[in-house]
């Protein structure tokens, strides 16, 4: 899964407070996705392909990720690894709702997918159906983010001079997320 807003954020959270911090927070992440999936899907027919939605998609988009640009290279608190365990394990998990709450980007990937699917007859449309489709993919997401959990707090503990770069690194990350967005914008302004 390439690098986004939801993995970096777990990643981050995972090097600041430890692994278990990082893994509650991907289940909190997970846990809106189920409903993202769900609605994605349900809706696909209405809103795929239409122009205004894949505008204000990306538009949102952009958006998020240049305030969390500035936000990583100009306000974010150093890290240290491990510090600030005694956080509420709720704060955490809602933590990671908030941040999957802000990911527009997953609604036109689902939509795809399920239009995909649909159109080849792998995928009944019916609300039992999406909702188990939506579980798979919950599951799956929490895997992933975990992943990136366990990895961030692997890689922290092997070199502590990784701590230092973490708020640069996912400022450049997210900068370069903002151009991409940006770029897949301008087909859509000249339609």
């Amino acid at each position: 899964m390439p690098a986004g807003m939801i993995n970096m954020s777990v990643a981050e959270m995972s090097i600041r407070r430890g692994r278990p911090a990082g893994i509650l927070m991907a289940l909190g992440a997970a846990f809106v996705e189920f409903f993202q999936i769900f609605v994605a899907i349900k809706f696909a027919s209405i809103i795929n392909g239409s122009p205004a939605f894949d505008m204000t998609l990306n538009v949102l988009a952009t958006i998020i990720f240049v305030s969390l640009t500035i936000y990583y290279f100009f306000y974010a608190k150093p890290v240290n690894p491990g510090q600030g365990v005694d956080v509420p394990k709720y704060r955490t998990f809602f933590r990671g709702m908030a941040v999957s709450s802000l990911n527009v980007l997953v609604f036109p990937y689902w939509i795809f997918i399920s239009t995909y699917l649909n159109t080849n007859d792998l995928l009944d449309l019916s609300y039992t159906n999406i909702a188990i489709f939506s579980l798979g993919g919950m599951a799956g997401g929490f895997g992933l983010f975990a992943v990136y959990a366990c990895l961030a707090d692997f890689i922290i503990k092997r070199s502590k001079n990784v701590a230092s770069y973490v708020n640069k690194v996912i400022g450049a990350l997210f900068l370069l997320l903002s151009v991409y967005q940006f770029y897949r914008m301008i087909p859509l302004l000249f339609r």
